[in-house]
């Protein structure tokens, strides 16, 4: 997984597990259910197939930002409310990586409280208080971030409940000069489901608008198969 991936993936991450953490329900959930539920719905190798996989995961460094990012934005801590959450691998080819995150939270009123955190205007200045001083400080030595903005997007083909921001950024990387990246998250409520779509792509402009709609249609699709 490329730096520049890499930075971009933390902090759409740190996004969208803050954003599974409002609310709060005494709903009897079952976890392996709900675990299968995700993994049914998240992508596959099947659904990009000739795309390089890694695994996706995250660290307890990330988790502890992400808990930093929900308090600042007016959020209960997402180990109050999650269920599950579970990744896809990393899906790359060429400049482009791709990747899902299935959250099951326990009800759906906790899913349309967190749109609504989303949609808040909390979210972009609580970035750029927390994840941004972080990500710098574990950049290597030599490479550094800057210009990251996040800014709402309106793609077509998402369903009702759901939101879409694009991060855009600049790495710099010593004796490799700078790049740009750009990164989606579109994501979208299904029930007690919250399913979300990363698309990075490094220099060229903004991820595939094609590929975006392509590869939300199958999520959609599947969220609809397995009701939560």
């Amino acid at each position: 997984m490329r730096l520049e991936n890499v930075v971009a993936s933390l902090v759409l991450e740190s996004i969208g597990v803050s954003i599974a953490s409002c609310g709060s329900s005494a709903t009897r959930v079952s976890p392996k259910l709900d675990r299968a539920t995700a993994k049914a719905i998240g992508l596959t190798a099947n659904d990009l197939p000739g795309w390089k996989q890694t695994p996706n995961s995250s660290s307890s460094s990330d988790q502890a930002m992400a808990s930093r990012l929900a308090t600042c934005a007016g959020a209960k801590d997402p180990n109050v409310v999650d269920v599950v959450d579970v990744q896809s691998p990393n899906f790359d080819q060429g400049q482009t990586e791709v990747s899902s995150d299935v959250t099951m939270v326990k009800a759906h009123a906790d899913g349309v409280s967190d749109l609504e955190t989303l949609q808040g205007s909390k979210l972009d200045a609580c970035v750029q208080e927390i994840a941004v001083p972080e990500l710098k400080s574990e950049l290597p030595t030599g490479a550094t971030l800057s210009n990251l903005q996040i800014n709402a997007i309106h793609p077509t083909g998402v369903p009702k409940d759901s939101f879409a921001l694009r991060l855009g950024a600049t790495v710099a990387i010593a004796q490799e000069g700078s790049v740009s990246i750009s990164s989606d998250e579109i994501g979208f409520l299904s029930g007690r489901a919250e399913i979300e779509l990363q698309a990075s792509q490094v220099q060229g402009g903004a991820p595939s608008e094609t590929l975006e709609q392509r590869v939300l249609s199958i999520l959609v699709t599947r969220a609809q198969r397995h009701p939560s």
